[in-house]
């Protein structure tokens, strides 16, 4: 019986295999804003202007920002006869960081858009560098104006929307892959 045991291998009763594990981390961005003061307009007097505080966070150094704004309408109506019109563009001041390339941070409005069913304009993109290591998390303050010629302008709360959009510049570790 010994004999027949002979030509049989018996497997190890612990084994272990081992491999490495990665994961590629993209690039994000993500914004979130403080709810704005609303200021008092008497018409003929200074325009009225809105500071809208954005915070952005983001895991790359350079992001790039662009504004949108619509007019503002009596009651929030925009079908109203009564509005304020877009003046000038939009001007970002971020905490830590600046435009590259000597980009003003005033943008004129450029193009046509919609902010939830408002018709709306929006400027051209500006590239900012942040000053921190690595990364870009930081409040940002979006400077917006109108203005109205109509000398008899009604009584009353005037709004409409507006929006910052910040994009990640392509690259990052995709293009490190190439």
């Amino acid at each position: 019986m010994v004999a027949g045991l002979s030509g049989v291998a018996l497997a190890d009763l612990s084994t272990t295999a081992t491999t490495r594990v990665a994961v590629n981390v993209t690039l994000t961005v993500g914004v979130s804003v403080q709810t704005p003061a609303i200021p008092y307009y008497q018409v003929g007097g200074r325009e009225p202007s809105i500071d809208v505080i954005f915070t952005i966070h983001s895991n790359s150094e350079q992001v790039s920002i662009s504004a949108a704004a619509s007019k503002l309408y009596k009651a929030g109506v925009r079908t109203s006869a009564f509005y304020l019109e877009w003046k000038d563009g939009v001007k970002i001041v971020c905490a830590n960081a600046n435009p590259i390339n000597g980009a003003s941070h005033t943008q004129p409005y450029e193009i046509t858009t919609w902010i939830d069913g408002y018709p709306a304009l929006q400027t051209a993109p500006i590239v900012f560098e942040s000053a921190t290591r690595g990364t870009f998390s930081q409040p940002c303050t979006a400077t917006f104006q109108w203005t109205s010629n109509d000398l008899e302008l009604p009584v009353g709360q005037y709004s409409g929307m507006v929006k910052l959009v910040a994009s990640v510049l392509p690259g990052g570790f995709d293009e490190l892959q190439q």
